[in-house]
């Protein structure tokens, strides 16, 4: 199906309205997305924009430090999970649908200030297609939480996938709070947020299956990762933001 997102800072909706209730299990957390209830303005939607709001924030600051590379969007919205600014013209090529591309992150290479957590520095980021879905997946430096220790701290993890066209962009990601991961998904003009498939955190590794239709493919896209953790404490703002690639956009396939 077709489906254009607004940018994800500018619209609360992208994230859904409450965190998902799935126990966490030897599996991690698993939950399919996308059928629950949507708060409405002054519920958690609009808690998790000022979360957002929070990442840009420190992503432009982590990109005054220099970390926005050459690319025309930077690390501020990257960080926040903003869909990439620009297309790719491509076609659906069944070939592609269980096609690969990875991205093996340097070590230590992510933006941060004051005392951060290694699950917050990626390790690898992958796209695998996997016939009728894709599978996207991002390797941390440690375990990751089911939650956040406090009401001050929140990390969140984003794909951005380019469109086929003009003003067009997805972007696929969760935030996790006190109360756990909340998966969104959007195309670029598209406010309600649902998530189509599964989000899994298991270890240190997260994991999200989307069907190849949701971004009108299989087909040839640029893509980036992102990871953002920031916490306030004692009125210091502590954070790492780390990219992949650190600059511009990746292809798939490779």
């Amino acid at each position: 199906m077709r489906s254009k997102v607004s940018v994800v800072l500018a619209c609360a909706a992208l994230f859904l309205g409450a965190c998902s209730g799935a126990p966490a299990t030897e599996a991690g957390n698993r939950t399919r997305l996308g059928d629950g209830n949507r708060s409405g303005a002054g519920g958690q939607g609009s808690k998790s924009k000022k979360v957002l709001d929070k990442a840009a924030k420190i992503g432009e600051k982590a990109e005054a430090a220099g970390a926005g590379g050459s690319t025309a969007q930077g690390s501020s919205a990257r960080a926040a999970g903003q869909p990439p600014a620009r297309s790719t013209k491509s076609e659906i090529n069944p070939a592609f649908a269980r096609r690969t591309a990875v991205i093996d992150d340097a070590d230590n290479d992510s933006k941060r200030e004051g005392i951060t957590p290694a699950y917050a520095e990626i390790v690898k980021a992958s796209i695998i297609g996997l016939g009728d879905d894709f599978k996207m997946t991002l390797t941390l430096a440690d375990t990751v939480p089911q939650q956040m220790p406090n009401d001050k701290t929140h990390m969140i993890i984003a794909f951005g996938i380019t469109g086929s066209n003009d003003q067009e962009g997805y972007s696929f990601g969760a935030q996790c709070t006190t109360e756990s991961w909340d998966a969104y998904a959007g195309g670029r003009d598209d406010g309600n947020g649902e998530f189509p498939g599964t989000f899994e955190v298991k270890g240190n590794v997260i994991e999200m299956v989307v069907p190849w239709d949701y971004i009108q493919g299989p087909r040839a896209f640029e893509w980036y990762a992102a990871s953002n953790w920031f916490s306030q404490l004692a009125n210091q703002t502590h954070y790492r933001i780390d990219l992949a690639p650190n600059e511009s956009l990746t292809k798939f396939p490779q």
